[in-house]
């Protein structure tokens, strides 16, 4: 579990209970603002830090359950205006805002909830970084997607698809490769 200064202060009412809960081994200081009681993933730290950030391409097939391998880094995406994320474990894109929270699942991992892009929009962002994915990674995930394309919408598709600029070559590879 991951709470943030301000969870401890609505908790412990003062800075000064926080501090002799650190110093009584209670609770441990993780970074500025960020606190934590025991244990504690990568994971629950990113989403309290970054509320609003979804998870995304390789992460999204991992959360999804598309793929079984655990990315090495964690794929976040953010609005454009959004302050880069200084963790080397966090690979950070951008988008419009308006497209940000499109298409996006809750996921629950552990008690922690966190957005996540739909099979749908990860499928587009598998297509388009093709050439970035380990063959083998490529390959689990296209033979997944086979396996759920009757659950897929593909209305939501064919607008993702709709606003890609290869979306005819985009198109061929869904076609060959998935249906």
């Amino acid at each position: 579990m991951v709470l943030t200064y301000k969870e401890l202060i609505d908790l412990f009412n003062n800075d000064y209970q926080i501090k002799k809960q650190i110093n009584e081994g209670n609770l441990i200081k993780l970074e500025e603002g960020y606190y934590t009681p025991g244990d504690y993933t990568p994971f629950e730290l990113l989403v309290k830090k970054y509320p609003t950030s979804v998870f995304s391409f390789l992460t999204s097939l991992y959360f999804q359950g598309l793929i079984n391998e655990v990315p090495s880094i964690f794929y976040l995406t953010s609005k454009k205006e959004s302050t880069r994320m200084k963790e080397a474990y966090v690979k950070q894109s951008f988008v419009d805002e308006k497209y940000l929270f499109e298409f996006v699942d809750i996921i629950s991992i552990d008690g922690t909830q966190a957005m996540v892009y739909s099979k749908e929009k990860t499928l587009i962002s598998l297509i388009k970084n093709r050439n970035k994915v380990p063959p083998h990674i490529y390959k689990e995930a296209i033979h997944s997607y086979r396996n759920i394309i009757s659950s897929l919408n593909m209305h939501t598709i064919n607008i993702l698809l709709n606003r890609e600029k290869n979306k005819k070559i985009f198109k061929e590879i869904i076609n060959k490769e998935i249906l």
